[in-house]
């Protein structure tokens, strides 16, 4: 319980600072340390509650709190290591897309007007030309309706992944990705 008091006046972060309060409560009344981690699922796994039970059951609760902070220590490392590696690729993606928005909105109008203006109005175009310029014109008409598209596409998307039916979904189709899939299953298996 004095471990609990300690963690509650170092926590920096006022939602953690509440749910180890919630916890110490808990165990002043005399419930087992895994059941009051099980109140707080977003927070503790089904991994860390089960080891927490099982250490508490056998008696080597001490031992297995500090192979769980190994274990939390070592995915905290992993984790940082992948938004790192991460970074680059998003950043291109960003710039891609960004660029790829200027160019149709604002140089191939320029560049359409420019053949047009050369060829006459009776110019005939080649087919991907026109379907450029189609491209180009409906981007510039709808442009914030696509954004705010996109925006709600990705929000719809993000929310859809947090239920258990779409994190089953993302998760299978992480693991038909070549690079993905041997990161994931070797994570897994050091968790393991």
């Amino acid at each position: 319980n004095k471990s609990i008091v300690t963690l509650h006046n170092q926590a920096e972060n006022p939602y953690f600072k509440t749910v180890i309060a919630e916890i110490g409560k808990d165990v002043q009344g005399g419930n087992p340390l895994g059941d009051s981690f099980a109140k707080f699922p977003n927070i503790f796994s089904d991994i860390y509650v089960n080891m927490v039970k099982a250490g508490e059951t056998g008696g080597i609760l001490d031992e297995i709190l500090k192979r769980l902070a190994t274990q939390v220590e070592q995915e905290a490392s992993m984790r940082k290591k992948i938004k790192s590696a991460m970074t680059y690729p998003v950043v291109i993606l960003s710039f891609t897309v960004i660029a790829f928005f200027g160019i149709m909105i604002f140089v191939i109008p320029k560049i359409g007007k420019i053949m047009l203006d050369l060829g006459g109005p009776d110019a005939e175009l080649p087919v991907y030309t026109q379907a450029m310029l189609s491209i180009s014109s409906f981007m510039q008409q709808y442009a914030i309706f696509i954004i705010i598209g996109l925006f709600a596409a990705i929000w719809l998307i993000r929310r859809y992944i947090k239920t258990p039916g779409g994190k089953y979904k993302f998760h299978a189709l992480l693991l038909r990705i070549p690079i993905i899939k041997d990161l994931i299953t070797k994570i897994a298996v050091a968790r393991f």
